[in-house]
C-alpha cells in the first residue's frame, strides 16, 4: 500500500504574507497532500481550518487521481491528529470526522500519526518549510505596501 501525506498550514504565522493576508482577505490555511513516492503535492486554500474543507480537498485529490487510473483504495493516507481530520477530540463516539467519511467512500486507508510525533509527516512539514521559503517570503501580493 502506498503512503501518502496530507497536512494543514496556518499562513497567518508566515510575516511577509500576513499583512496582505488582513488587507487583500487572502486565505489563512492551505491544505496540502504530498504523493511520497514522486513528490507529487496538491494543494489548496480555505478561509477556515475545519473537516468540511479538509473533506471536500480530500475529494477532489481522490477524484482527479482516479481520473489518471490511479486505484484510490490502495493509497494510505497518513495525518496528525489534528480536528480538521479526526473531527473533535471530545466527541462522545467513535464517529467518523466529515474527512474520514470521504476517504471511507473512496476506500482509501486513514492512518493517525501519534500525538507529538510530526517528524513522521517530515516530507509534507518540509514540503511547507520550502514553499514558505520559496513563495511566501520572497513574493510581493500586490504592487503597494499594505495600509494599517
Amino acid at each position: 500500500m502506498q503512503a501518502h501525506q496530507v497536512d494543514t498550514k496556518d499562513l497567518s504565522d508566515i510575516l511577509n504574507y500576513w499583512p496582505y493576508m488582513k488587507q487583500l482577505s487572502l486565505p489563512r490555511y492551505e491544505y496540502t497532500y504530498r504523493e511520497l513516492s514522486t513528490g507529487c503535492c496538491f494543494y489548496s486554500y480555505a478561509d477556515e481550518n475545519n473537516s468540511l474543507y479538509a473533506s471536500i480537498f480530500a475529494r477532489y485529490v481522490a477524484e482527479h487521481l482516479k481520473r489518471y487510473g490511479i486505484k484510490v483504495n490502495e493509497i494510505e493516507w497518513q495525518s496528525d491528529n489534528g480536528s480538521e481530520f479526526i473531527g473533535s477530540v471530545r466527541k462522545k463516539t467513535n464517529r467518523l470526522s466529515t474527512f474520514e467519511k470521504v476517504l471511507h467512500e473512496y476506500g482509501i486507508y486513514h492512518r493517525r500519526i501519534p500525538p507529538r510525533a510530526s517528524y513522521l509527516q517530515g516530507d509534507v512539514e518540509t514540503f511547507h518549510r520550502i514553499v514558505e521559503d520559496e513563495f511566501y517570503d520572497i513574493e510581493s501580493f500586490d504592487r503597494g505596501e499594505p495600509e494599517f
